[in-house]
Order: C-alpha cells, then structure tokens, then sequence
C-alpha cells in the first residue's frame, strides 16, 4: 500500500482482508509510504514469505513490476501496465459528471489540484480532465500540490489565490478538504466564491463543513476483485487473461459546489 495513513488506503487494505479470509488466504501489509525505495526494500524482505503480490498504487516503475511478476504472481491495483492483470477504480465517469454539473451551474474555468508526480492514477486523472474539459469548452489550469495531502493542500493557496478560478477540482478528498480549510482561513467562502470537488469520497468527505462533493470510486470492490484475480492465479486459473478489469466512479454532489458567482476572488 502507497500510504496507510491515507483513509483510501485503509479500506484497500480492510476489503482486501476480507476477501483474503473468504479465500482461505493469509495477508501480509507493507506501507510503503510513497516511496519507491521503500516499497523496493520490503518487496525484497518479504518476498520469499509470500506466495503472491497486490502492488496497490505502486511506485515502482512498469520495467520493475513486470520483472516482480515473473517470479510471483502479482496483480497491479489501480494501475494498468501492459502484460499484467490490473484492477482499476477509473474516475474518467465521474469527472465527467462533475465537469458537466460545473458548466450547468455556469462555471467556465477549472483548477486541477495535482497528485504525486510518480502515480499513475495522477497521469490518468489529469489527462481524463483535460479531454473532457476541451470537449465540454471549460477552460483548465493545474497546480502541482507537494503531497496529496491536507497540509498539501495548504501550500496550493497562494498559487491559486494569484490566478484564482470559480471551481477547483482536487486529486483527492485529502487534498480538497485542505484547500478548502486554506480558502477559508484567507476568508474565501466555500462554495458561495469557489466550487470545490474531491475525488475518492472517503469517509470524512461527508463530515466536514461544507459536506465535499466528491467522486465515489469503488475501493472496496476493487481491493476484493484484486484479491480474487490473485487467488485464481494461485490455483492457475485465468492465467491468459491480462485486460485489466475496470469498475466505473460517478459524481455525489454535496455542499462544496454550486452556482459560479458573478466576480472571481481576487487578494
């Protein structure tokens, strides 16, 4: 797992157990931490301990987990890599909803809060959002955030506050929820100035006030078909199919977003 202290992570990792014991099967957990060095370490220490491998959100590169897969059998979650069978949450659905909503409510330019250079679902959210937001007519801005994380977030303020948008859309919740603590300790109102969408709806997306619209992906779902798909390379089941298996996300629309105001904040 990329990061345990990360909620996402967390139901990965529970779902995952659960599966595991339907299975029959033990699980050993390695929190990698973001760090390719680290998951590199760990894979090695607990290789000959294992009898297969879920890399969830791995770090490594496509080189490196396709050489892992020749020595144990191993299922990439939510990252697609060519030769290996892969589990994917896909957000592309509901970033479409979401773009679509926005423009409903009148919103003309979005900002894009990045995630981790290094993570596949980064690449593929931000070149999702850019399609979608060219065929819709929505103009779109990103700003890189040092970890997709509620202190992260915080350091996105000033870049955004010197060109702000009316509508932010954030690599995750974790980072959407910041942003908006960081809009409004400058005394930005959330969602009366700017629009704010996380993705991932984690448990805490629904606490905080204003209640984050989010895009639902289907953690738990994900974590169990990866588990499944493991279990039946154990048995040599389904070895020749490697198309990735892909479940859908959509749009929950909550109180963070709502009509583009007349003017855009300035400081």
């Amino acid at each position: 797992m990329a990061d345990l202290s990360n909620p996402v992570f967390a139901d990965y990792t529970r779902s995952a157990q659960h599966e595991c014991l339907t299975q029959g099967l033990g699980l050993l957990v390695i929190d990698s931490e973001e760090n390719m060095l680290i998951e590199r370490d760990a894979i090695r220490l607990a290789h000959r301990h294992v009898d297969g491998l879920i890399l969830a959100s791995s770090r490594l590169s496509d080189t490196g987990i396709r050489k892992l897969a020749e020595t144990k059998p191993l299922i990439a979650l939510n990252r697609s890599i060519r030769g290996i069978r892969s589990a994917v949450a896909d957000a592309s659905d509901g970033l479409r909803q979401a773009v679509d909503y926005l423009a409903l409510c009148g919103h003309r330019t979005i900002t894009y809060l990045s995630g981790p250079e290094s993570s596949w679902q980064e690449g593929m959210r931000w070149r999702a959002l850019s399609a979608i937001c060219s065929s819709t007519g929505l103009r779109l801005r990103r700003i890189p955030s040092a970890s997709p994380t509620f202190g992260g977030a915080y350091r996105c303020g000033d870049p955004f506050l010197s060109s702000p948008t009316t509508a932010v859309i954030a690599y995750n919740d974790m980072l959407a929820i910041g942003f908006i603590a960081a809009l409004h300790a400058s005394g930005i109102s959330v969602p009366a100035q700017v629009s704010v969408v996380g993705i991932d709806d984690i448990q805490f997306s629904s606490l905080v006030t204003p209640a984050l619209t989010t895009i639902w992906l289907p953690r738990r779902q994900v974590a169990a078909k990866a588990v499944e798909e493991l279990s039946a390379r154990l048995h040599h089941l389904h070895e020749g199919n490697l198309r990735p298996v892909i479940l859908p996300s959509r749009f929950i629309r909550r109180a963070s977003t709502g009509s583009a105001p007349q003017t855009i904040v300035h400081q």
